[in-house]
């Protein structure tokens, strides 16, 4: 229904850390922390896999995965009732925008999917930061609701934030970093600042449409 690749790995969710803990290498002291600040929340962790933890549907044929612990309790009755972690990806057509509530699901989705779980709009707006904590240097592979800076006061060191991209044979670790991602069905025009804001008025007034300025 999504229309997601299948080498862009999956988000497997989570109603507890012992959950995590049965996929994964031990986790570090740093983890540890960060899970008990941010979860549940919205913070997705990746970790080191053991072997043969996970399908390669859900990693992407990598040895790492991405967890979250959602702060949303109908998700979590949902985990806790299946005793398993679910691969839980937005419920959008892949490349579009995140929903916050179940009638943009519907907008999306109607047609493609049997139904809707309605657990009530988002709290936070945006998506999960996702970082990786497989690395020696914590690395946000997504920006999100934490920031770089909640983090580092948790770990009291500094964490990689920058653009990550991978190559079209390669597998990326987490969304964004491959595929066109929060792409909204809207075109997008850069105006120079240095231009003449008058003209642009007018070409904004030109157009029957509303026009989003930034």
């Amino acid at each position: 229904a999504k229309g997601r690749p299948s080498d862009n790995p999956l988000i497997v969710t989570v109603s507890s850390v012992s959950m995590v803990e049965k996929f994964v290498q031990p986790l570090s002291d740093e983890a540890r922390h960060l899970i008990q600040q941010f979860w549940p929340g919205s913070l997705t962790m990746i970790f080191k896999l053991k072997p043969n933890a996970l399908s390669k549907t859900v990693t992407g044929g990598l040895d790492t995965a991405a967890f979250r612990f959602p702060n949303n309790q109908t998700t979590l009755d949902l985990i806790s009732k299946a005793g398993v972690p679910i691969v839980g990806p937005s419920a959008n057509t892949s490349g579009k925008p995140s929903p916050t509530t179940a009638k943009h699901v519907y907008h999306d989705l109607n047609g493609k999917i049997a139904a809707i779980v309605d657990g009530g709009p988002t709290t936070v707006g945006v998506e999960s930061t996702i970082l990786d904590m497989s690395v020696d240097t914590p690395s946000i592979l997504r920006p999100g609701a934490v920031t770089k800076e909640d983090i580092e006061s948790v770990i009291h060191r500094p964490v990689i934030d920058e653009l990550h991209h991978v190559g079209a044979k390669q597998t990326p670790k987490a969304p964004g970093m491959k595929y066109k991602h929060y792409a909204p069905a809207a075109q997008v025009y850069i105006v120079d600042p240095d231009d003449d804001w008058h003209d642009v008025v007018d070409w904004i007034k030109s157009h029957p449409q509303p026009v989003g300025v930034m």
